[in-house]
């Protein structure tokens, strides 16, 4: 979990405990002699408080975009972001590779969910999906499972899996806006290096029009490929 997720959970725990305390006084001192009903019902309290505000931090956070972005601080990763592999990776296809990724939070992680494309094979797409991933030190690691869509299907492996590690970039204490990292994936025979930027709003790359417009910002953000 997060530091500054922690950090509100904390808070919240110790305000909670807190509350209860003078709750637990108050019962006390009108019961002198407290018997075992009324320390069930105390405990039962502290325990009944303590779910309640960790599911009301849980689902606030999820709900609210804004609060998330004030929570997560320099860890909000959320958002669309354009991958592609770097020229130095030694799996560096002759066909350019490229990924749209939409990063999401839900219950305290993040989700991702993406598609690729070749800029030369405008009939090739693959779309990919990963509920499960760990955050921490700007490190972004997931597993995913996608599928591959072609217009020879004989030429595509259908299903494919692997494993990704980003590292964000961080600049001027403030929440990154590019990655570096490494994909495994079982259609590879080695670990492909790749390298992405955060981008304001989805660009469809199903379409040919936006394939165009996604290629023009890579080759304007890191110039065009010799």
């Amino acid at each position: 979990m997060f530091k500054t997720i922690n950090a509100a959970h904390n808070a919240l725990k110790a305000a909670a405990a807190t509350a209860l305390a003078g709750v637990s006084g108050f019962l006390l001192e009108k019961y002198k002699s407290p018997n075992m009903s009324t320390m069930i019902i105390v405990a039962g309290l502290i325990f009944i408080a303590n779910a309640f505000f960790i599911y009301t931090l849980t689902s606030l956070i999820d709900s609210t975009r804004f609060l998330r972005r004030i929570v997560l601080g320099n860890d909000y990763l959320e958002g669309f972001w354009v991958q592609k592999i770097k020229s130095s990776s030694k799996e560096l296809s002759q066909a350019p590779h490229y990924t749209i990724i939409e990063i999401t939070f839900e219950k305290a992680r993040y989700k991702l969910s993406g598609i690729s494309f070749r800029a030369d094979e405008p009939n090739y797409t693959a779309t990919f999906q990963s509920d499960i991933s760990t955050y921490a030190e700007n490190k972004l690691k997931y597993p995913f499972k996608g599928t591959t869509l072609e217009k020879d299907i004989k030429k595509a492996k259908n299903v494919f899996s692997g494993y990704t590690s980003l590292t964000f970039v961080q600049i001027n204490n403030s929440p990154p806006t590019s990655f570096v990292g490494v994909v495994h994936s079982n259609v590879r025979t080695i670990p492909v290096l790749v390298e992405g930027f955060k981008i304001d709003n989805f660009i469809d790359p199903q379409s040919s029009s936006g394939r165009a417009a996604l290629i023009a910002l890579i080759d304007k953000t890191y110039g065009v490929p010799n």
